[in-house]
């Protein structure tokens, strides 16, 4: 069960704070971007990396997925579900019938969000920031069924095979 503490980045692994950090500044400011970028360059990525990270940000904005201000101490439901994603991707991988992406985004931008998701998730391993398995276990990332209440975990491994 989500409860209210998960919502506060304070509360999430080392690594997931930085891979948030590292969102929101992609997404923020001319400043926040450049410190996004360093910070990827400081843990070991080269431009590769640099470069996935920032394709799968502006797909995340295309996308119209609520990433927070850089400096905001809450998460969105929907930042947990990227960390979900990026968490999934770095396991397993993502197939087109990968139903966490939920309902409201389009085939084409899906099919795109899932190829950055993997690259950046290989990225983030290369550079040692695997995210923890807890973070896509978690009930909001849990895929929505189209009657629009939640799987259950195990309706959810079957509607992903």
């Amino acid at each position: 069960m989500t409860g209210f503490a998960s919502f506060v980045l304070r509360r999430r692994s080392q690594r997931e704070q930085r891979v948030i950090r590292v969102i929101r500044g992609c997404l923020g400011d001319i400043i926040a971007h450049a410190e996004a970028m360093a910070e990827i360059a400081a843990v070991g990525g080269d431009d590769m990396c640099q470069a996935d990270i920032a394709r799968l940000c502006a797909l995340l904005a295309r996308a119209r997925i609520d990433i927070r201000q850089p400096g905001s101490a809450w998460l969105s439901s929907d930042e947990l579900r990227v960390l979900a994603w990026v968490a999934y991707a770095q396991r397993e991988t993502m197939t087109p019938k990968y139903s966490m992406l939920g309902l409201t985004i389009e085939d084409d931008l899906a099919a795109e969000l899932r190829t950055a998701l993997t690259m950046c998730g290989r990225q983030l391993m290369q550079i040692g920031c695997r995210l923890p398995s807890l973070a896509w276990t978690n009930d909001i990332a849990r895929p929505l069924h189209i009657h629009g209440r939640r799987l259950s975990k195990r309706e959810a491994r079957s509607a992903n095979n």
